[in-house]
């Protein structure tokens, strides 16, 4: 009806930026075992800092980076402590969904675009990308070099930091990590077992155990 059509928009305007919200996620500063990437994060924040209260321009952060590691070492949990400590929205997607089929040959370049248009509509935003061996393959390599102009495409005005998820860098293709793609590539090892030991009782938080 007339009468609801402002709480219906409003309520599906909450839903979408309930997606880039980043209200459960871990603090910097419980994170552990990160080691190399953990001191970069807290220097990005900085920047990120610096820049929203205009004493640094955002062409100065170190806003393309890949972070590599195993399945379950942290990537997105540190992305996502990335955007909440430094108050920006978090926008999530993984190359392995940029496919296209015999049917739909279009298909992929269509959901790369969508991706980065999302991103955009959100910033300032953290953009993490996961998944960037798929590159490698067909049908994702023929989209390898639409990717790299929208990765240049950006600039200080779209507030966008993009970091990319990768098992490992040696498989991420070279242009890629070459200048003007994703040029930093920081290493996540798999925590030992004092640092496990750290994140699970942040984990636990008031849950007895015996850590």
């Amino acid at each position: 009806t007339r009468d609801a059509i402002v709480a219906s928009v409003r309520a599906s305007v909450e839903r979408r930026l309930e997606r880039y919200a980043t209200d459960g996620a871990y603090s910097l500063a419980d994170l552990c075992g990160m080691e190399e990437a953990w001191e970069w994060a807290n220097g990005l924040v900085s920047e990120i800092r610096l820049a929203q209260a205009g004493k640094m321009s955002w062409e100065d952060i170190e806003h393309r980076v890949i972070l590599s590691g195993s399945r379950g070492v942290g990537k997105t949990t540190l992305t996502r402590a990335i955007a909440h400590a430094a108050g920006l929205r978090y926008v999530e997607t993984t190359a392995s969904n940029w496919y296209s089929t015999d049917s739909e040959p279009g298909l992929g370049w269509a959901r790369l675009n969508a991706g980065f248009q999302e991103a955009l509509a959100a910033a300032p935003a953290v953009f993490f990308i996961d998944d960037m061996e798929a590159f490698n393959s067909q049908p994702w390599a023929q989209l390898l070099q639409h990717f790299l102009e929208h990765l240049k495409g950006l600039s200080a005005v779209d507030r966008l930091v993009v970091i990319a998820g990768a098992q490992d860098a040696d498989n991420v293709r070279l242009e890629l990590r070459q200048r003007g793609g994703l040029e930093t590539t920081l290493a996540m090892p798999a925590p030992n077992s004092q640092a496990l030991a750290r994140m699970y009782a942040v984990m636990l938080k008031n849950t007895p155990h015996t850590l």
